[in-house]
């Protein structure tokens, strides 16, 4: 039985480091979660890319919420604790 190499696969690392940065910056972008992949492990590498892009922009999200909160309270003459 012959063994198989990665070039054997659908996959390698550099297909799924691609597939992760480019899920990385739809998540970040705030974009629908859709992976334009076939082969599942590539999939699931987009797919954590995709998590933690978008873990960022929920994170971008609620700092300019604070930011909005923060400011509207210091018009309005009420500090903040």
């Amino acid at each position: 039985m012959e063994s198989k190499t990665s070039t054997d696969n659908q996959w390698n690392v550099e297909a799924l480091d691609k597939a992760y940065r480019q899920g990385f910056m739809h998540g970040l972008a705030g974009e629908r979660r859709h992976a334009p992949y076939k082969v599942e492990i590539v999939t699931a590498a987009w797919e954590a890319g995709f998590d933690d892009g978008h873990e960022h922009y929920q994170d971008g999200l609620n700092r300019e919420k604070d930011k909005l909160a923060d400011s509207s309270a210091e018009k309005s003459g009420h500090q903040i604790a």
